[in-house]
């Protein structure tokens, strides 16, 4: 992270050479925890803002697997390709 200082934190997160896995919903939510704002420069997040927000992205990643793992979800989400793929056919 150090490497990019100019950068955006927000677009950093979905940087998958530096956070593999972070897609938006886990970005926007880790975020949110640590009160980042996600166009902060990198350079100017303190660095235990910065902590914060890699703590907040590993916490709500795990809770977010753990989540996906439910079986009442994975019926959920077929029951929503199903419903998908269904309309992409009409």
């Amino acid at each position: 992270m150090k490497n990019k200082p100019d950068k955006d934190i927000g677009d950093l997160l979905m940087d998958q050479q530096i956070f593999a896995g972070v897609g938006n919903k886990i970005r926007v939510e880790a975020l949110y925890r640590a009160g980042v704002h996600p166009f902060s420069k990198v350079a100017k997040i303190p660095p235990t803002a910065l902590a914060k927000l890699i703590t907040a992205v590993r916490r709500y990643a795990k809770s977010f697997i753990k989540i996906l793992k439910k079986p009442d979800t994975i019926m959920i989400l077929k029951l929503i390709k199903k419903i998908t793929m269904m309309t992409a056919m009409k």
